[in-house]
Parts: C-alpha cells; structure tokens; sequence
C-alpha cells in the first residue's frame, strides 16, 4: 500500500508540475518574451 501512495503522489506532482510549466510558456508565447530571446544577437561559434 505504501508504494502505491507513494508513486500516486510522485505522479501527481509531476502531473501539477508540467501543468504548470505548459501555462508558463503558453505566457511567455503571448507576451513575446520568445521573440526577444530571438532577437538577441548570438555568437559565430554558438551556432
């Protein structure tokens, strides 16, 4: 019994977690924080 709670709540976790993570960069795609990130200038060697 104690296995089974024990994977729930790490399953659970990670599902709130990647919840989470979706919602942030569903923001970041509508406020254009992705668009100023590509727009940085980048060195030669880093591409």
């Amino acid at each position: 019994m104690v296995p089974g709670t024990i994977l729930l709540c790490a399953g659970y976790g990670a599902a709130s977690t990647a919840m989470a993570v979706a919602v942030a960069v569903a923001d970041d795609t509508d406020s254009g924080m992705i668009d100023r990130l590509r727009s940085m200038p980048l060195q030669v060697s880093a591409t």
